[in-house]
């Protein structure tokens, strides 16, 4: 069976005639996954992307520097795939790079000032700048386009409608976050910013349901307040409270939430994975998935088939070891783990 991966944790929907709105790509021939792998910037580990195929099992542990022969950098983010090319940011290099997907060939780099996530349409490539910048690049030649204020240390992005919406954190802000609690939108017709819509602490992790309303992931301060799931309707404006939860990811009709509860007494931690109906907030089902469960949850997203794909540290708090992708299919049976890098963050298909 081969399998196609969007982006993890951006899914764009098409709801616009405008030519800056994104289209579906077509599904890829091949059965390879790539999976961006943070590393460890503080222990000395640099980003890699691993090359995994789901039929054979074979694993390719650095298929960038294979590649290349460079190395991908420091502190890589999840990436995003547009028209054959992948986009990845290196936050600690200042760096996004443009590759090919169909080897990981690098098609050309750009600097950024810590660029946190990247975002694609046919006209533009959108980066996301620890900086509170957001920098729009002409997707074509990799010339800057502009270069808007958003909001301090913008984490993740998603597009619904002709819009783009970023979610600005203020995340070094530590413990009140107050300039964050905010989506910026930006019209993707003209490239101006318009009203902001207020969610919760931190902001991070956004995605589009197939009816372009946005679920969210803010994160609360990591103690008293827990890191919760909103739904979030842009034509309102308005966004509804669903579930406590950590990671999301969209399977069709259904939310699939990842909520890690660290008791930081002990600094054990619990979780547990559940799906919802994303039109009512329903819950659908406790224990989507069987074991073997991943220790450390990194990430969560499915494939155009339901299959779901889980990334994982190897163990509790050990961010220097090799990390692990899972595999279950659409009922949450396990399929299959791979060993892959360093804290993986993203998958993509090429």
């Amino acid at each position: 069976m081969r399998y196609t991966l969007p982006l993890i944790s951006l899914l764009f929907v098409a709801c616009s005639s405008s030519e800056d709105t994104p289209t579906p790509q077509p599904a890829p021939t091949s059965s390879s996954l790539y999976v961006i792998n943070q590393g460890s910037f503080y222990d000395g580990i640099d980003g890699s992307i691993s090359a995994i195929n789901v039929e054979t099992g074979e694993v390719v542990a650095d298929a960038f520097m294979a590649k290349n022969g460079v190395s991908l950098g420091g502190s890589p983010q999840a990436g995003v795939t547009y028209d054959n090319m992948l986009y990845v940011p290196v936050q600690e290099s200042n760096r996004v790079w443009a590759l090919n997907t169909e080897d990981l060939s690098i098609a050309g780099t750009i600097t950024s000032n810590v660029p946190t996530a990247v975002s694609a349409t046919s006209a533009h490539l959108f980066v996301a700048n620890n900086d509170g910048f957001l920098s729009v690049y002409n997707r074509k030649d990799l010339s800057l386009a502009k270069h808007i204020a958003v909001g301090p240390n913008p984490c993740n992005m998603t597009i619904s409608d002709g819009e783009l919406f970023i979610s600005i954190s203020d995340g070094y802000n530590y413990p009140t976050y107050e300039n964050g609690f905010r989506l910026a939108r930006l019209s993707l017709t003209d490239l101006t910013l318009g009203n902001e819509i207020a969610v919760g602490m931190n902001p991070g992790q956004v995605l589009t349901a197939t009816d372009g309303s946005l679920f969210l992931v803010c994160r609360g301060d990591y103690a008293a307040t827990v890191s919760m799931v909103y739904k979030v309707d842009p034509r309102t404006g308005t966004s509804t409270y669903i579930c406590d939860g950590s990671f999301i990811a969209l399977q069709g009709e259904k939310l699939l939430v990842i909520n890690a509860v660290t008791d930081w007494t002990t600094y054990e931690t619990v979780n547990t994975y559940t799906a919802y109906d994303t039109h009512t907030g329903d819950v659908i089902r406790t224990d989507i998935l069987n074991a073997p469960l991943p220790a450390m949850p990194i990430a969560i997203q499915c494939a155009p088939n339901g299959d779901i794909f889980v990334t994982s540290q190897l163990s509790l708090y050990d961010y220097t070891s090799p990390g692990i992708l899972y595999h279950y299919d659409s009922e949450g049976q396990f399929e299959a783990q791979y060993s892959v890098g360093t804290s993986p963050c993203g998958i993509v298909a090429p």
